[in-house]
């Protein structure tokens, strides 16, 4: 909030950007947001809500609303990465908080139309040719 208050006009900046931005990685469109598909603080990404029952069904309606192949979250505290009709929805959870015991790294996700090199894709999938990958 201080920093806010500090910089007049920087709500109101960021308040005015679209909450979805959408890019394509070789040919698949790519959904990217902080929260879930209808907020910004939303929760529905969050691994626990994609196990309801429910899920699929609304799953399906976001990406069909948003016209994206591919969800990329940034906001859960837990990491998931889930598939549903040839599409895909990856969250890193908190990029940068390590997720698994013993280790020390974050994650971040990583789009691309090439592999991740060496080692650091921890899981993902392959979209039409597109790599999905959580990496450390």
């Amino acid at each position: 909030r201080e920093t806010a208050r500090r910089r007049p006009g920087a709500r109101e900046r960021l308040g005015a950007l679209p909450m979805t931005r959408v890019a394509e990685v070789a040919g698949v469109r790519v959904g990217i947001v902080h929260g879930d598909a209808e907020s910004l603080a939303g929760w529905s990404f969050a691994h626990d809500r994609l196990d309801a029952p429910d899920a699929p069904r609304r799953l399906r309606e976001w990406f069909d609303a948003a016209r994206v192949d591919v969800f990329a979250s940034s906001h859960t505290c837990l990491p998931v990465c889930r598939t549903l009709d040839q599409r895909a929805l990856i969250n890193n959870g908190a990029a940068g908080m390590p997720n698994f015991a013993g280790t020390r790294f974050g994650i971040a996700t990583r789009i691309a139309a090439t592999p991740a090199a060496g080692d650091v894709a921890l899981y993902g999938v392959r979209l039409r040719g597109v790599h999905v990958d959580a990496v450390r």
